[in-house]
C-alpha cells in the first residue's frame, strides 16, 4: 500500500476545498493500486464528514489543541518519515498575513520540505497555484521550497510566469485544477438529490454563490462608499432584477459559514418576488455540494469563490465570476480566457449594474459551447497531473 501526505487548506466547512480534496484523491486512484491518504486539518470532524464514505483516509488533527502549529508537530514529522509521496495542493505558495503562522504555511512548509528532503521522500507541488507574493522575503521562502520540490504542476501560465521570475533553476510544468474533474463522482445518492430536485419545479434557475468578501470595503473603490448594508440590498435589487428579467429562479449556495450572512439577508429582501432556494453546503458538508442533475436547470452560476466557480463549470453550467480578488482574475483571464464573463465589482454595485450582469448572462449563455470545450480541456489537463505523479507514487 502506498502512503501519500496530501497538504493543503482542508477544514471541511468550505464546499470548494472539499470538492478539490475528493478530486485530487480520485484522480489519484485513477492511476491504479493501492494507496492510503493522510490528511491534516484544523478541524477534524467537519472533514470526516467529507470523506466518510472512504475507508482509506487518515485525517490528522493539526489544531494548536493537537500540539501543532500548521502543519509542524511531532506527528506530522512521523507521516512525513512513513509517508511513500507528499503532495502540496491547492495554493500553498503565497506570502499574506506571512507572520501569522495560523494563517500563512510559508515557514512551516520551509522547515517541512528540509525534513522531508533529509529522509529523501518525493515531494509534489500537485495541480495548485503561485500567488500573491508580495514580500521579498516571501519569494525568497517559495524559493527555497520549489527548489526541494521533485516535480511542479501549475495550474495556469500565471502561475508559471510568476515562478519563473523568482527560481528560474526549476521547471514547472502547467496542467490544471484538480477540482474540475469532480463531476467524475458522484456525492449524493438518489435519495438525497431527489429531495433537492424536488424543491424545485420545471423552471430554469440561476445559481448564486456569494462570499462574505464582497462586504469588506476594501475590494471597493474610494468613490463607492457604501455601508454593509447598502451593498447587501444593491445586491438583492440587482439579482431581483436578473431574476425577473431572464424569468428565472435563484439559487443561493453557501459554501463557507461566513458567507450565510449576506445570502440569508438578500432571500429575505427578493423572495417575495423572486422563488429563492438556498443550498447551505457549508452545513451540509459535501452532500450538497455537486447536484449533477441541476446542470439542466441552472442557465448559469454567478460565483465569488475559485473553486465554487471551477465546481460548476465541471458540470457544464455557464460561470459569471464577481471580482473579489487575484485568484477569481486569473480564472477567467488565464484560464478560462473569458474576461467578458468577469464583472468588477464596484461596476457591478455602480449605476447600471443591473443592465450589465444581464448583458453578461446573455453572453455566458451564448458562449456556453465554447465554454465547456475550455473546460473538457482543463479536465484533460487535470487528469495529465497525475499521470505525471505516477512515476512517484
Amino acid at each position: 500500500m502506498r502512503k501519500i501526505l496530501i497538504l493543503g487548506d482542508y477544514s471541511g466547512n468550505n464546499a470548494g476545498h472539499n470538492a478539490l480534496l475528493v478530486s485530487i484523491i480520485h484522480e489519484i486512484e485513477s492511476l491504479g493500486g493501492d494507496f492510503r491518504f493522510f490528511v491534516p486539518t484544523i478541524r477534524p470532524r467537519l472533514l470526516r464528514r467529507v470523506v466518510s464514505i472512504k475507508d482509506n483516509i487518515v485525517i490528522v488533527g493539526i489544531a494548536p489543541w493537537d500540539l501543532s502549529v500548521k502543519f509542524l508537530s511531532l506527528r506530522m514529522f512521523a507521516l512525513v518519515k512513513e509517508a511513500d509521496c507528499i503532495l502540496f495542493t491547492d495554493n500553498l505558495f503565497y506570502d499574506s498575513a506571512l507572520f501569522n503562522p495560523f494563517k500563512n504555511n510559508l515557514f512551516s512548509l520551509f522547515i517541512l520540505t528540509r525534513y522531508a528532503r533529509h529522509h529523501l521522500k518525493p515531494l509534489i507541488y500537485y495541480n495548485g497555484g503561485v500567488g500573491p507574493l508580495k514580500t521579498s522575503l516571501g519569494r525568497l521562502m517559495v524559493k527555497e521550497i520549489a527548489t526541494a520540490m521533485d516535480v511542479i504542476l501549475l495550474r495556469d501560465s500565471y502561475s508559471k510566469r510568476l515562478l519563473d521570475t523568482i527560481c528560474r533553476e526549476v521547471n514547472p510544468v502547467i496542467t490544471a485544477d484538480s477540482g474540475f474533474n469532480i463531476s467524475e463522482v458522484s456525492y449524493m445518492t438518489c435519495e438525497e438529490e431527489s429531495t433537492l430536485i424536488n424543491r424545485l419545479d420545471n423552471k430554469a434557475w440561476i445559481g448564486v454563490n456569494l462570499s462574505y468578501h464582497v462586504l469588506k470595503r476594501r475590494y471597493l473603490k474610494l468613490n463607492l462608499n457604501y455601508s454593509v448594508e447598502e451593498i447587501i440590498f444593491r445586491l438583492s435589487e440587482i439579482l431581483r432584477f436578473v431574476a425577473c428579467e431572464n424569468d428565472c429562479g435563484l439559487i443561493l449556495y453557501i459554501t463557507h459559514p461566513k458567507d450565510s450572512y449576506i445570502s440569508d439577508k438578500i432571500k429575505t429582501n427578493i423572495k417575495r418576488d423572486v422563488d429563492v432556494v438556498l443550498v447551505d453546503q457549508s452545513k451540509d458538508a459535501f452532500k450538497q455540494a455537486m447536484p449533477i442533475s441541476l446542470k439542466t436547470r441552472l442557465t448559469c452560476f454567478i460565483g465569488t469563490r475559485y473553486h465554487e466557480m471551477i465546481m460548476f463549470s465541471s458540470i457544464g453550467v455557464p460561470i459569471i465570476g464577481i471580482d473579489c480578488g487575484d485568484k477569481t482574475r486569473v480564472l477567467f483571464e488565464d484560464v478560462f480566457d473569458c474576461p467578458e464573463l468577469l464583472i468588477e465589482l464596484d461596476k457591478l454595485l455602480g449605476v447600471g449594474g443591473e443592465h450589465m450582469l444581464k448583458n453578461v448572462i446573455y453572453t455566458a449563455y451564448k458562449k456556453k459551447d465554447e465554454f465547456f470545450k475550455k473546460v473538457q480541456l482543463m479536465k484533460k489537463r487535470a487528469y495529465e497531473g497525475a499521470t505525471i505523479l505516477k512515476e512517484y507514487v
